[in-house]
């Protein structure tokens, strides 16, 4: 794929000169996929140049199995949304779920995704995935807010 193509939309009205340019102009930050360590800052998560809050939205959080810990933005762009899969990179995970933020802290979190679970016993997948997330967290400094919940209900789909 040639990363610096000339995209020019449908019926000419704007052209991109990179393919990132032309995803931002669309897309915003729908989807988007970031590291955490290069996203913290005094223990906040930063998106875009700011705290991250409600006015972003739902992210999803993933914990592969070789520890990298991946957040991306989760609003659902027609009918589909960025799987959890994306972040591990198709392998196993030691947890994943949703995450919101108040003032880039953890505000609330969950285990809930339709691609990683045990269906045999989804409570201790849930109970896995948070203390797994809870452990990433402090070790990698992301403050967890003063009001921080957590939501143990399990989704399986």
């Amino acid at each position: 794929f040639n990363r610096n193509p000339t995209i020019t939309t449908p019926g000419g009205k704007n052209s991109y000169t990179t393919y990132e340019a032309w995803r931002d102009a669309y897309f915003g930050n729908v989807g988007r996929s970031v590291n955490l360590e290069n996203n913290l800052k005094d223990g906040r998560f930063i998106f875009y140049g700011k705290a991250a809050g409600e006015e972003n939205g739902v992210f999803i959080w993933a914990i592969d199995n070789k520890g990298k810990f991946g957040l991306a933005s989760r609003p659902t762009v027609g009918y589909t949304s960025l799987p959890h899969p994306v972040l591990a990179g198709g392998n196993p995970v030691f947890g994943a779920g949703e995450i919101t933020f108040k003032d880039g802290m953890v505000y609330a979190i969950n285990a809930f995704t339709g691609h990683y679970y045990d269906i045999a016993n989804p409570e201790e997948f849930t109970r896995n995935a948070i203390k797994a997330f809870e452990r990433y967290a402090e070790i990698k400094g992301l403050k967890l807010h003063p009001d921080f919940v957590v939501v143990k209900k399990s989704l399986v789909y």
